[in-house]
């Protein structure tokens, strides 16, 4: 999979500490924004 126009492994190794609920809350709603397109 391809997040962000990077590979994941390379987009996960960008963004190794654990994420906030907060930034999981706001890539999630990123996410659902760009599949409605």
């Amino acid at each position: 999979a391809v997040i962000h126009g990077m590979p994941s492994a390379r987009w996960k190794e960008r963004f190794q500490s654990p994420a906030t609920p907060e930034q999981i809350a706001a890539m999630e709603a990123s996410l659902a924004k760009n599949t409605q397109d």
